[in-house]
This record gives C-alpha cells, structure tokens and sequence, in this order.
C-alpha cells in the first residue's frame, strides 16, 4: 500500500488517518501466541515454556554445586553451598547477626538452595525427554 499525505496537516490527524488505514487496511492479531500452541515457535527445539536465562543459571550452578557435594571427602549443608554461592545475598549470615536471626538465614538459605536444585534435576530429567525448560 502506498499512501500519499499533504504534510500541511496537523500530526494528529495525521496519526488518526494512518490509524483508520490501518485499521481498515491490517488484521493483526494482538499479543504473542502461547508457546503451548501448536506453531507458536519454528524453532527446532522449542521452549516447553518462558523462563529467565539468570535463574537457568542460578539452578545449573546450584545444581552443579549439590552433585560435587555428594561426591566430596567431606560434604557442606545446602546452607553452606548457598552462602558460597551467593543465592541469596541478604540471607548470607554475618558475624554480629543474632543467633535467632543466623538460624533463620540459614534455613532461608537452605531452603532456597534445596527448591533450585529439586527445579534443576527436574529439568535435566525432562530435557531428556524432549522438553526444555520443563520443571513440572
């Protein structure tokens, strides 16, 4: 479509008018599709789902911590591998921390490290199965 506009007329009307063509002239359809529909992606891999690359990397290296603990001489808790890791910077207990409040850090860290690697393996295990990143 070609369309030829007096440029003597007001940015305004100027947006109604191509807004009316497009209107007229476009039917798009609005927002991306889902990616469980079918041709929502030509990927050759798809995506099972959307998922933020910073937390895929926070499971790989929680999960790559936990295995190499079951291995050691000598194994770290889970709240350990998390201070070391800095999953959590708030919940890293200090020295002047009261008992009460390095105790509750320390589960949030645990906790925290604990839910990463049960969401990691599960989706190592459906990788295997053709289905990344699922961790249900």
């Amino acid at each position: 479509m070609v369309v030829t506009v007096p440029l003597t007329i007001s940015k305004r009307r100027l947006q109604t008018y191509f807004a009316a063509l497009l209107k007229k002239r476009h039917e798009g359809k609005r927002g991306r599709k889902a990616l469980s529909e079918p041709g929502a992606s030509t990927a050759r891999y798809p995506l099972h789902r959307n998922v933020s690359v910073n937390t895929l990397r926070i499971q790989l290296a929680v999960y790559d911590a936990v295995m190499a603990n079951k291995q050691a001489d000598k194994p770290r808790s889970l709240w350990q591998l998390g201070v070391s890791l800095r999953v959590v910077p708030a919940a890293i207990p200090l020295a002047k921390d009261l008992p009460s409040d390095a105790a509750l850090k320390r589960a949030v860290l645990s906790s925290t490290v604990s839910r990463y690697f049960r969401a990691a393996e599960r989706i190592v295990a459906n990788t295997a199965r053709g289905e990344f990143p699922n961790s249900t």
